[in-house]
């Protein structure tokens, strides 16, 4: 039953009313947070969102990392979304992977089916990784964080440790 609910949940927000990073952009800041309740048959939602990395360039791209909790009739769901803008169809980063190094522990999450779109001459990704809850408990208890999901390693500084440890909490 817990595995159906997940899964209607995470259909329904994301085709819904999640899809663009938590409402987040390369301007916001890094470890804030947006929370949004969102009325369903099943239950309300609530959807919140932390923005845990972001990059740029002046080559034309970008990305965006939030770590979303999403909360339904005492379920709860946690997931990393990947957003990657470039303004060019060569830049295509096809991601589908993303890797999570907790203290000396490594994770390996897979989206089997990103989002990807050509918008005006350019190329927009969304993956999702939903974090199970041995990854949940490690963050928990965590003293360093390293990710990659296209490109090198990010190492999350102390302070995103101590906000991602309050987001999970």
């Amino acid at each position: 039953m817990k595995k159906v609910i997940i899964v209607i949940l995470v259909c329904f927000v994301f085709i819904g009313c999640y899809s663009t990073g938590g409402g987040f952009n390369n301007m916001s800041s890094l470890y804030s947070i947006n929370t949004k309740n969102v009325d369903d048959i099943r239950g309300q939602t609530t959807l919140t969102s932390m923005l845990i990395a972001k990059n740029g360039s002046m080559a034309g791209w970008a990305w965006l990392l939030t770590f979303n909790k999403f909360e339904q009739n005492n379920q709860t769901l946690f997931v990393m979304t990947v957003e990657y803008n470039a303004n060019h169809t060569a830049g295509w980063a096809f991601i589908d992977e993303f890797l999570i190094r907790i203290d000396d522990k490594l994770f390996t999450i897979k989206d089997n089916n990103p989002n990807r779109t050509v918008v005006n001459g350019g190329v927009s990704e969304t993956a999702h990784f939903s974090l199970n809850d041995t990854i949940i408990d490690t963050l928990k208890n965590s003293s360093s964080i390293v990710i990659q999901f296209h490109g090198g390693p990010n190492v999350i500084p102390e302070e995103g440790i101590i906000a991602i440890k309050n987001f999970v909490k």
